[in-house]
């Protein structure tokens, strides 16, 4: 069973965190802002994510924003080492979201009140390969060199397609820090 942490405890003191699923994408729509620096783009998203003050300790604080994001899993390799760019964007996806989460589990993302960030990333890993997201994810990673040349044809097509729309050097960085994110790694310096 899923522990739902809804707070942090550091120093004797209970820090309570954002938890809802709309709340961590929100977060991390905060840790991509173009529009800020590195160093304004962590305290923003730091003082987000803790719903009252956050922790002295603005490392730690960090990263346990992070081990949140994560689920407090295991960091875990790229989807691909050949893949490039993102697998996908809570944002440009949502439509792709909403009828995945809908169809599969019968849960409307648009009208629920709730939903534990732990618990969406678990059914996200549990979708099925057969949901229009999963197949659009699999476009967009798929390791084109173990294809032959038609089927790399039909899949740079598909890539094209489903392209993300976000700019070159902004898709680098958001992979980069997608990647360290999810492999334990910290983003100072990616963002």
């Amino acid at each position: 069973m899923i522990a739902l942490r809804r707070s942090f405890f550091v120093g004797g003191i209970d820090f309570p965190i954002r938890t809802d699923f709309r709340e961590i994408i929100e977060l991390e729509k905060k840790l991509h802002n173009p529009d800020m620096d590195e160093a304004r783009r962590i305290m923003d998203a730091v003082n987000f994510f803790y719903k009252t003050s956050p922790p002295v300790d603005v490392q730690r604080a960090m990263d346990q924003m992070l081990d949140f994001y994560r689920c407090e899993q295991a960091p875990r390799p790229p989807i691909s080492e050949k893949s490039k760019g993102r697998a996908f964007s809570y944002e440009q996806d949502a439509p792709l979201f909403y009828s995945a989460y809908l169809s599969q589990y019968g849960v409307d993302l648009c009208d629920i009140e709730y939903l534990h960030w732990y618990k969406f990333r678990a059914m996200f890993e549990g979708l099925s390969p057969e949901t229009q997201l999963m197949r659009v994810i699999g476009y967009r990673t798929a390791d084109l060199s173990k294809m032959g040349p038609e089927m790399q044809k039909s899949y740079r097509e598909l890539r094209r397609h489903y392209a993300l729309d976000i700019a070159e050097a902004d898709r680098e960085r958001m992979n980069a820090v997608e990647q360290a994110l999810l492999s334990g790694k910290g983003i100072e310096g990616l963002l």
